[in-house]
């Protein structure tokens, strides 16, 4: 899977657009893409931001399964999006997804603007949500055409690899992989069951049933042990070590930390950081 994560890297990095390879069952089994607080965070704060998401890629999906030929697509946001189906030995074992991209030209930068507006939440105003926009892939129609010839080409040499032969991870490991690695960055359920395809109910009982916690004390388990590393081996300030650990606020990391220590952040340091 390393390779084949590689792989999706190099296609981020060309494209600048998020992509993931989905097994049939449409569980994600790797991807590649911004991991800072975009454009798509933000539309996905509300319930019904994330329910337009995820019933458009439902519906990408199914046309890629019906036709077997790539979909590309117009997210109900304005984003430009494909699907192209992963063949093994002639059968469909998956799909590879891009998406987060917008074209470049002042019509589609409006719709996203205007779209967003409507779920991205109070703390989100036009002016920062038109960052989210700036900070998008941009091409022209063109480039996105070329992007999604490639993207078949990526998906033949996947489906060459039979990298999807094989028996694809447990949704619940594959959670954690991207919780391990992703931590420090803003998480939310509903961001996490749209990254892997499935209901908040059916991410949150996987991930419980597996390691009988939950996502989200999981997380922050690795933010606090994350920090408590920090504190003893840096000089950073404490705002600066909440903030590099995921935390929203120095306020609300001093109480986790707290709550899970018996000691405050500077205290803990004092007591520990001699010892080093």
């Amino acid at each position: 899977m390393k390779r084949t994560e590689k792989l999706l890297q190099t296609f981020y990095h060309i494209s600048g657009m998020r992509v993931a390879l989905y097994d049939k069952h449409l569980h994600c089994v790797a991807w590649a893409g911004p991991t800072a607080y975009s454009y798509c965070n933000a539309v996905h704060t509300s319930a019904e931001g994330f329910n337009r998401c995820f019933a458009s890629d439902e519906a990408a999906f199914r046309a890629v399964a019906k036709s077997g030929k790539t979909h590309t697509f117009t997210c109900p946001f304005g984003l430009f999006e494909a699907v192209a189906p992963v063949k093994t030995n002639g059968q469909l074992s998956g799909y590879l997804f891009i998406g987060e991209a917008i074209v470049k030209d002042a019509a589609g930068r409006e719709r996203a603007l205007r779209e967003g507006l409507c779920f991205a939440g109070e703390s989100c105003d036009r002016q920062k949500l038109g960052r989210l926009i700036d900070a998008l892939a941009t091409h022209t129609e063109e480039a996105l055409g070329g992007f999604a010839k490639t993207l078949e080409l990526f998906a033949d040499q996947l489906g060459k690899s039979e990298v999807l032969s094989e028996k694809s991870p447990a949704l619940a490991d594959t959670v954690r992989d991207y919780l391990d690695r992703h931590f420090a960055t803003r998480i939310t359920l509903l961001e996490l069951a749209l990254h892997f395809h499935c209901s908040t109910v059916t991410l949150t009982e996987h991930f419980r049933r597996a390691f009988g916690t939950s996502i989200m004390r999981y997380v922050c388990d690795l933010r606090l042990a994350a920090a408590a590393d920090l504190l003893r081996t840096t000089d950073l300030p404490v705002g600066e070590v909440a903030s590099a650990c995921g935390f929203e606020n120095p306020e609300h990391f001093s109480k986790m930390f707290k709550r899970a220590k018996c000691l405050s952040p500077a205290h803990w340091r004092k007591a520990y950081q001699n010892h080093a």
